[in-house]
C-alpha cells in the first residue's frame, strides 16, 4: 500500500530520530534533507518504483506508525529461532530495478 504523500514525507523528515534510536552513534546531521525531493512525483500502485521511493516506503513501514515491516520481520525471525537448527537465509534481488535494490541492504541487516 502506498501511503499518502504527506504521511510519507513526514516520515522522511523524521528519519534522523529513527536512526538515532536504532544507531546510538548516529551523527545528527543538522543539514539533513529527505532523499526524495519535495517535487517528487509519486508513482501509482503497479508503476515502476525508483530505488529512492522504494527505500522511503520501506522506511515508512519499518520505522513509523504501526510498523508493519518491523512486525513482519520479527515474525520471520521468531519462526527461524523456533526451528532450533542452523539456518541460512538467502535473499535474492536485482540491482537493476527499483524495489529490490532500494530496500535490500536495509532488509538484510
Amino acid at each position: 500500500e502506498i501511503p499518502e504523500r504527506d504521511d510519507l514525507f513526514n516520515t522522511l523528515r523524521r528519519m534522523r530520530e529513527f536512526l538515532k534510536l536504532e544507531y546510538p552513534r548516529y551523527y545528527w546531521n543538522p543539514n539533513y534533507e529527505p532523499w526524495l525531493p519535495s517535487n517528487f512525483k509519486m508513482p501509482e500502485a503497479g508503476e515502476h518504483m525508483p530505488r529512492a521511493f522504494a527505500k522511503a516506503l520501506y522506511a515508512k513501514a519499518y520505522y513509523d506508525g504501526d510498523r508493519p515491516m518491523e512486525k513482519a520481520l520479527q515474525r520471520f525471525t521468531d519462526h527461524i529461532e523456533q526451528a532450533q537448527l542452523p539456518s541460512i537465509v538467502l535473499a535474492c534481488f536485482s540491482i537493476n530495478g527499483g524495489t529490490g535494490s532500494g530496500i535490500m541492504v536495509d532488509l538484510a541487516r
